[in-house]
């Protein structure tokens, strides 16, 4: 290998040797920052932040991720004492969401088989909300009804709402509620009837709603009147204990 007079780089005992400029070997870190982030989209949340390790052009790339996907299985696997693996994973959520800077947010997922305190929950949803969050996806391991933040009805941002925990969904005070949610996936369990069917009915573009009751042998029966003029998809789940 030898270097040319312009500083390129030819191999010797090859007269089809491909001549590289030493200013094409390292491109990639003269991409725009944003292409960085949109590659970064792929990764788990836990890789996007180790990115920032690789070098220093790297460092202040991954702050603008715009999915940011939580799952304590993932991020604290290798973690088995209960108290010390939520502990660890509260911290790292709060570090990720503390550091990250982007104006909007795509995606806001949260996945935990260990007990959070509502106040921790509160204020996780409540900075997705405030950075106008899209998609939001929540699956806790948890027996009591949960609450979500009051504002969290009226934020126009978002359109895709999975809860795969009982939360307590209320309607905001004029009436309309996500008032551009496309796609809501909601877990019931004990419901009651009035207030589920004035929450289907406030939502005025919703296209996809998939309902799954939790319902015991011995309850009494349950009656669902859904009504909504937008509506295309309607799925209907009721597993028995």
């Amino acid at each position: 290998m030898m270097k040319t007079s312009t500083g390129a780089v030819r191999c010797k005992g090859n007269k089809h040797a491909r001549v590289v400029d030493n200013e094409d070997e390292d491109k990639i870190n003269t991409l725009p920052n944003f292409v960085f982030s949109n590659i970064l989209i792929f990764l788990p949340i836990e890789d996007v932040v180790a990115t920032s390790s690789l070098s220093r052009r790297w460092k202040p790339v991954w702050i603008l991720v715009r999915n940011l996907c939580f799952d304590d299985d993932v991020a604290m696997g290798i973690v088995i004492v209960p108290g010390v693996r939520l502990a660890a994973f509260q911290v790292f959520v709060n570090s990720v969401i503390a550091r990250t800077d982007p104006i909007s947010i795509q995606i806001f997922s949260l996945r935990c088989v260990s007990p959070i305190p509502m106040a921790q929950l509160d204020l996780w949803v409540s900075k997705a909300i405030m950075r106008n969050v899209r998609e939001m996806d929540i699956d806790l391991l948890e027996y009591e009804r949960m609450h979500l933040p009051a504002n969290m009805c009226s934020l126009t941002t978002l359109e895709v709402l999975r809860l795969c925990s009982d939360f307590a969904l209320l309607n905001h005070s004029d009436g309309v509620c996500f008032p551009n949610l496309k796609i809501l996936h909601i877990f019931m369990q004990y419901p009651k009837n009035r207030v589920k069917e004035k929450l289907f009915f406030s939502c005025l573009s919703l296209t996809e709603l998939n309902i799954m009751v939790f319902i015991l042998p011995y309850d009494p029966p349950a009656n669902f009147i859904i009504q909504s003029a937008t509506l295309n998809t309607l799925t209907f789940v009721t597993p028995f204990a």
